[in-house]
């Protein structure tokens, strides 16, 4: 039992990089995406929106960078795509309207 459970933590802990926990920006760089605005995050988000992207991009909700990007989705997903109301927000907005709106994922991490 022991022997597995210390090959398991060892495998997990090679794929674990903990560079990736602190600074995603250098991460997205690395693969090709400079996201470095609010207007790419949310070109981003169109796009997965309209299905021209099929996915949000590796490591896009990692970190500090990360949770400003859903917050930044958040807010376009409500005030502009789906023009709601500032103070119809509590009455018309739950989890799975994120959801159906392609931000399960990131709604999942952060709550």
């Amino acid at each position: 039992f022991s022997f597995y459970y210390v090959s398991y933590q060892i495998q997990l802990h090679s794929y674990i990089n903990p560079i990736i926990i602190h600074n995603n920006k250098n991460i997205l760089s690395q693969k090709g995406l400079s996201i470095v605005n609010r207007e790419q995050v949310i070109e981003v988000y169109q796009d997965v929106l309209e299905k021209r992207r099929k996915r949000f991009p590796n490591y896009f909700f990692v970190g500090k960078e990360g949770k400003k990007y859903m917050r930044y989705m958040t807010c376009y997903l409500l005030e502009q795509h789906l023009s709601i109301p500032i103070d119809k927000i509590p009455f018309q907005v739950g989890a799975n309207t994120l959801w159906s709106h392609r931000l399960r994922p990131p709604a999942m991490l952060y709550g």
